[in-house]
């Protein structure tokens, strides 16, 4: 997400991962705390800085909720927000 652009074979992972984190919440969304990120744990991801992160969530590119002035991300929405960001449909079976 910044100047720099991901591979695509690391965009079709993503998509192959958040496949499998759909398919394992999707019936109770139910998460774990490691589905739950803090804004370390997403620059550290995304290879950010504060500043960015901040602009990303201005911009509304990523989903996150905000309890007590901390923000918190949902690691599956996380990855569904970049697999849109970068335009890699989710759709295609070609990874399973």
């Amino acid at each position: 997400m910044k100047n720099s652009t991901y591979s695509q074979h690391y965009l079709y992972a993503l998509r192959k991962t958040t496949k499998k984190l759909i398919r394992k919440n999707i019936d109770q969304l139910i998460f774990t705390d490691d589905d739950i990120l803090s804004d370390e744990e997403v620059m550290k991801i995304l290879k950010i800085s504060k500043r960015s992160l901040f602009d990303y969530r201005k911009k509304g590119l990523l989903q996150y909720i905000k309890i007590g002035g901390r923000y918190y991300y949902i690691r599956l929405f996380l990855y569904l927000d970049l697999l849109q960001l970068y335009q890699i449909p989710l759709d295609h079976d070609d990874d399973e």
